[in-house]
């Protein structure tokens, strides 16, 4: 187990996760079939079949996420978009309390793109539990709120004239971050294989990667956001 772990160590932190291995590795470490045996048959067609009330919510979303991406782009005609719709109705019913929030749909999408719906939708599942993902989600967004003091703490501590050029600005985390973990930049402009490659480590080294991709992208732009002020530097963040 010890060699395996190595070599997992070693494909997704340095050579990246090959596009054709993808799909093995993703099911690897969320292990959806885990969460599909300890329920009971069919229930993924049976959550798909229920009333919400979330569905007007969820209409408005599955159009407009990832739209320039083959699997999507057709819209309403496209096998991506019907398959999205089905996985974040069954999650809505799934979970309750939680039901569907906007950015659910860019997590749903991004597993979709290599996995079978009904196992995009257990690896949902899992993402929201055992990845600590519910929390952003739920009503407040405390998990949210976790994050971004977490990171805007390691900014204080690390980038700290970095840190004090925002304070000074009153530009707070949730100005420019809130995509980067809601989606875990899935729904940023960053080049879609480093969004892919940032999924990988993701899967294996949970929050981290987050933080990491978060303070290299600070470090590189410190010395161009130290010259702008307050909307300068927010069209920079957000851009």
């Amino acid at each position: 187990d010890s060699e395996e772990r190595r070599l997992l160590r070693l494909m997704t932190e340095y050579g990246g996760i090959p596009n054709a291995l993808r799909r093995t590795m993703w099911l690897y470490f969320l292990r959806p079939h885990e969460l599909a045996a300890d329920s009971s048959p069919e229930i993924y067609s049976r959550l798909c079949a229920m009333e919400t009330g979330c569905e007007s919510k969820i209409e408005r979303d599955v159009d407009r996420t990832m739209p320039d991406h083959v699997l999507f782009a057709a819209g309403e005609a496209s096998i991506g978009v019907q398959s999205l719709r089905r996985v974040l109705r069954a999650y809505a019913a799934f979970d309750v309390k939680i039901g569907y929030v906007q950015g659910m749909a860019f997590v749903a999408a991004i597993l979709l793109l290599y996995l079978d719906e009904e196992e995009a939708f257990w690896c949902f599942v899992r993402l929201m539990s055992t990845y600590c993902m519910r929390e952003l989600f739920a009503r407040g967004m405390p998990g949210l709120q976790v994050r971004m003091f977490q990171f805007d703490a390691l900014l204080h501590t690390l980038l700290p004239d970095v840190h004090a050029h925002l304070h000074k600005h009153e530009i707070e985390p949730n100005s420019f971050c809130l995509k980067w973990f809601l989606s875990v930049f899935a729904a940023t402009t960053i080049d879609f294989r480093t969004i892919l490659r940032i999924w990988d480590l993701f899967f294996f080294t949970g929050w981290r990667i987050v933080f990491q991709v978060g303070l290299v992208f600070f470090h590189e732009a410190a010395e161009d956001l130290m010259q702008r002020d307050h909307l300068d530097a927010l069209h920079l963040l957000c851009d």
